[in-house]
């Protein structure tokens, strides 16, 4: 099955049997976008889970004005709009398919999701543990970001 071999390649589901793959897969939609169009927006509802199958997409903020700001660029591989499956609040930001001509995603219905893992506390730890891991290292980068934003404004503490 091609969607399970491609989530094989996803790092937080990277240590699930080929079965558990194959559940995770039959509750997958593709979804394609063109370059420009916007996936979501911050402050909307946090519904879904996305996974990049191809193409690439900016998640950013507005600014003044509604400008714009870029905060990550993913490509293949790469999983974003965890934080509100995480917990359940609003979108934190921006999400839009940029570069090329077209952007493909599978995406992950909160419910569907969510039946999944309460049928299968296995799982359930399993991929929880995948999603924190990269939340983690997503703060991390922030942190690094925070800091060498600070150094730059010769910012030398509280």
């Amino acid at each position: 099955m091609e969607r399970r071999a491609f989530l094989k390649e996803i790092d937080i589901f990277s240590g699930l049997s080929e079965a558990e793959l194959d559940r995770l897969a039959s509750i997958g939609t593709e979804e394609t976008f063109a370059k420009g169009d916007t996936v979501f927006r911050e402050h909307e509802p946090g519904t879904k889970l996305y996974l990049v199958q191809s193409g690439t997409v900016d998640i950013g903020k507005s600014g003044e004005g509604g400008r714009f700001t870029r905060l990550a660029r993913l490509e293949r591989g790469e999983v974003f709009g965890e934080l509100a499956m995480l917990d359940e609040r609003p979108r934190s930001a921006t999400a839009v398919a940029a570069i090329a001509p077209e952007l493909k995603l599978l995406s992950f219905e909160r419910k569907a999701f969510e039946k999944l893992l309460t049928d299968d506390p296995l799982l359930a730890a399993r991929i929880y543990r995948g999603m924190l891991r990269k939340v983690a290292a997503r703060l991390r980068l922030a942190d690094e970001a925070i800091q060498t934003l600070l150094r730059s404004l010769n910012y030398t503490g509280f």
